[in-house]
């Protein structure tokens, strides 16, 4: 029968564990970017890792519509800003 001593101890392994499961999701990438190379990963156009001849890893769309989206959110706030304040 577990006592409460290891049920703890089983918990603290358990929450480790889930912490290095986490850590390795997190670098799963960079298989991927070794492969392809830094600046084709950030400067590619072409996302096609289900290629299995040659798999290709660009994001360069997705970090522009980040970036358009995010420009897009500042003058939206700037212009309801100024309503708010001068209107």
């Amino acid at each position: 029968m577990p006592t409460k001593h290891s049920r703890l101890l089983s918990g603290a392994l358990a929450e480790q564990y889930a912490a290095c499961e986490e850590e390795l999701e997190r670098l799963a990438g960079l298989p991927a970017i070794r492969k392809a190379g830094l600046g084709e990963f950030l400067l590619g156009t072409v996302w096609d890792s289900t290629n299995a001849e040659a798999p290709r890893f660009g994001i360069l769309p997705m970090l522009l519509t980040s970036l358009w989206g995010a420009a897009g959110a500042v003058v939206l706030a700037a212009a309801v800003r100024g309503v708010c304040i001068y209107g």
